[in-house]
């Protein structure tokens, strides 16, 4: 139970029921960049090297370009039941938030390539 207000507390909810889609997960901010040179190559033909930095904010500062999603099918935050009184009774506790980090698409990459046409 002191979990269970715990996770009330730290989400900024109020007692009782809370409104339908009353929360959203926090806000995600990413930006990439591409350099490209173009090159001549043979006769007509072109030619062009390039560098693309996907999540450059990641690269910069571990703490930037975190990508979050809400978890829209999670588990249930409390598992309860009720009681011959009418009573809730709480049964299990998951302490859950609506914030679900996307590793992968946090993390920064970087691809060097060469293009050429004919």
């Amino acid at each position: 139970v002191d979990a269970f207000f715990d996770f009330v507390k730290k989400e900024g909810l109020g007692s009782g029921l809370t409104e339908r889609n009353g929360q959203n997960a926090k806000w995600s901010t990413r930006f990439d960049l591409r350099v490209d040179q173009e090159l001549p190559f043979f006769g007509n033909s072109k030619g062009r090297i390039y560098m693309k930095v996907y999540n450059l904010g990641n690269l910069i500062d571990d703490s930037w370009g975190h990508v979050n999603d809400a978890q829209f099918f999670s588990v249930q935050a409390v598992n309860s039941s009720v009681n011959a009184n009418g009573q809730y009774v709480f049964e299990r506790f998951n302490d859950r938030t609506i914030n679900n980090l996307l590793e992968n698409r946090s993390l920064w990459t970087i691809r060097l390539g060469l293009e050429v046409n004919f």
